[in-house]
């Protein structure tokens, strides 16, 4: 498949993906990925939530050189995307985390990382 050049050309490509998911996709990741598509974020939401966790993980609680946005509840798992669901994470913390809930991530092996701890 070639690599699209121009941003129409990119959103066909888009449209054609989630149109005809790959079988090899997850039926719940196609949810997912329907939503990712369209996906983007208020900058008053990007602006609350670095001002809300003063420039925090919120998962690790470490500094974050920038910011990527995390679903608490996964979009894979039914969580929507509004404001009291999204939160900022540093992008080892969101991707360690991946679709699991937040009850059910340990972001103490990342945190090791980060600190450049690894053995912890």
């Amino acid at each position: 498949m070639k690599r699209p050049k121009t941003p129409e050309q990119r959103e066909r490509l888009i449209q054609k993906l989630i149109a005809s998911p790959p079988s090899r996709i997850r039926p719940e990741r196609v949810r997912a990925r329907k939503a990712k598509s369209a996906r983007t974020y208020p900058s008053k939401w990007l602006r609350d939530i670095w001002r809300e966790q003063h420039g925090n993980c919120f998962y690790c609680k470490l500094r974050m050189e920038y910011m990527t946005i995390d679903h608490k509840v996964p979009l894979s798992r039914g969580g929507k995307t509004e404001r009291r669901n999204v939160v900022g994470a540093c992008e080892p913390c969101n991707t360690a985390k991946g679709s699991l809930m937040p009850e059910d991530f340990d972001p103490a092996p990342v945190r090791a990382f980060r600190l450049g701890r690894i053995n912890e």
